[in-house]
């Protein structure tokens, strides 16, 4: 077995054996199929909705100037084979967060952060 498979198994029994931890999020994947140059808009498809199991790792206000939350979200590779783009955006608690820098994946894990405005 290799190491990225010995990983991935350990990522998943990390979520098993932790299963009152993670919270449901709901990841929705925006289909961007094109970019009008007339309107200066990108052209969406049919998004993709997906529910993942992620862990909320951190949670704080960034800016007081622009009254912004972040999280910080930790999920299985696996759940998002897709990949993760700017377009996207995450359901959290009914509350829609946006994504932005620093995305980080590998073979294992993916970890984003997200924000919206207060």
């Amino acid at each position: 077995m290799s190491y990225a498979g010995l990983i991935r198994k350990s990522v998943d029994m990390a979520f098993q054996l932790s299963s009152d931890i993670p919270s449901t999020v709901t990841f929705t994947k925006t289909a961007v199929s094109g970019f009008d140059f007339n309107t200066k808009e990108k052209i969406e498809g049919v998004p993709v909705v997906s529910p993942i199991e992620a862990f909320i790792v951190a949670s704080k206000k960034k800016s007081k100037k622009r009254n912004t939350m972040q999280k910080r979200l930790i999920m299985k590779a696996a759940d998002l084979e897709s990949g993760v783009s700017f377009y996207d955006y995450v359901m959290i608690d009914g509350l829609k967060w946006s994504i932005g820098p620093p995305i980080a994946i590998n073979e294992a894990v993916i970890s984003i952060e997200v924000f919206r405005e207060v």
